[in-house]
């Protein structure tokens, strides 16, 4: 089959599977970053092999990046602090010929969009470990190489070409006018009257700087980068719109004044007074870019905590991100945490009876984690939750549940503990 025939063949088959074109990309350039990461360690080292369900991408002879039914799985290495709202997404693993500590990211391609920042660096140092054999020799090819997929493999280049000459805005926010500094996240939300430029960013680039009034005048500072993904009409009264996005938040903020480009950049957006504007000269993406790389690179080693849960199958990972995601909706949380107070005027956990607030005070109140106690690979059918389906649960005993195969009640936990 000829390369344009491979390629078409790989099209249609991500197509398939991510019909939304913001998701696809997404998903193909992290295929391709993560590919030449492995090649510029060991060139020729790396295969991805295409079938209708997605991709599996091998370094050497390990897995390094999986994309199946909607589900992507990266492994990662290193050890250190990982952000609380990551560690659902987090599963233990244990690749013989990778050193420890190890562990992957399970998620959809838009909760990689919001946490791909934090994971990268982790990523590829075991994608580079992965090319090199465990006394630190380059591995001589990979044993799956008669699997690969040039066509994907094209098709995944021509996609992420296509995505560099993306266009890039500026969100300004004005700490003197709004009355608060812009507090970065890993979402963003902008409001702005300009719709058709707002439109226009869907699928783009957002900068967010904040200006923060000084005795020395207006001290400027790069705030995020996100990804624009919905507009939403806010107030029919003002002809509002807001906009949201995922990214990655500058933490701390990086300082714009001192920078030598930055007065022409400021000078060329009119002070920021258009608010959401395009931007549209090279240097300054450039500029731009390259704070962002050496930001991700001055981080802290992102390493893991010990992520010991059984590691589960690619088959069935999507089902158990699902029961993750719903043991975090905030609604559910909410509702079951409201209950259980109104019923029993504190949020003890269920198994072993630790109550947060008893121990650590008003630093406990309200505090304490909600677990799903159906799994849903009991069932084939979309399944609806309702409160008595849900337990409260301390920290230890809801990971060590979790430790569980099969999943235990809680009731049986707390016996077979004697708790």
């Amino acid at each position: 089959m000829s390369a344009s025939l491979e390629a078409g063949k790989a099209e249609t088959v991500m197509a398939a599977l991510l019909p939304d074109v913001g998701e696809r990309t997404l998903v193909l350039n992290r295929l391709m970053a993560t590919w030449e990461c492995a090649e510029s360690a060991v060139p020729g080292v790396s295969e991805v092999t295409l079938s209708p369900k997605g991709f599996c991408l091998n370094v050497g002879q390990v897995e390094v990046l999986v994309f199946q039914d909607g589900i992507l799985h990266l492994n990662l290495h290193g050890r250190g602090f990982a952000p609380d709202g990551l560690l659902p997404y987090l599963r233990g693993v244990d690749y013989k010929s990778i050193s420890q500590p190890q562990c992957a990211f399970f998620g959809s391609p838009s909760d990689l969009q919001r946490w791909e920042s934090e994971i990268l660096l982790p990523h590829h140092e075991f994608v580079k470990l992965a090319a090199l054999s465990p006394t630190g020799k380059p591995r001589k090819g990979t044993p799956f190489a008669r699997f690969h997929s040039a066509g994907l493999l094209s098709y995944a280049r021509h996609i992420s070409s296509h995505a560099q000459e993306s266009e890039h805005f500026i969100a300004y926010h004005s700490a003197k006018v709004m009355g608060f500094e812009y507090e970065a996240q890993g979402k963003f939300e902008f409001l702005s009257a300009k719709v058709g430029l707002l439109k226009k960013a869907i699928g783009n680039r957002v900068w967010v700087v904040n200006g923060s009034p000084t005795n020395g005048g207006t001290r400027y500072s790069l705030r995020g980068v996100y990804t624009a993904t919905l507009i939403e009409f806010e107030d029919e009264s003002s002809q509002l719109y807001r906009i949201h996005g995922n990214g990655m938040a500058f933490l701390p903020p990086l300082e714009l004044n001192e920078m030598a480009w930055f007065p022409g950049f400021l000078k060329s957006q009119s002070n920021f007074s258009f608010g959401f504007n395009r931007i549209s000269d090279p240097q300054v993406l450039s500029a731009l870019m390259d704070l962002e790389s050496s930001s991700v690179a001055a981080r802290p080693e992102v390493g893991w905590p010990d992520i010991d849960l059984p590691f589960p199958s690619l088959e069935g990972s999507p089902r158990l991100v699902l029961h993750l995601r719903r043991e975090r909706d905030p609604k559910l949380v909410k509702a079951k945490k409201a209950a259980v107070l109104q019923e029993k005027g504190q949020l003890a956990c269920e198994a072993c009876g630790f109550d947060f607030s008893a121990t650590y005070g008003k630093l406990g109140d309200g505090f304490c984690e909600v677990h799903h106690r159906v799994p849903l690979s009991s069932s084939d059918l979309p399944m609806t939750t309702v409160l008595k389906d849900l337990a409260v649960l301390c920290s230890n005993c809801h990971r060590m549940i979790h430790r569980t195969s099969p999943m235990s009640s809680v009731e049986k936990f707390s016996a077979d503990m004697s708790l």
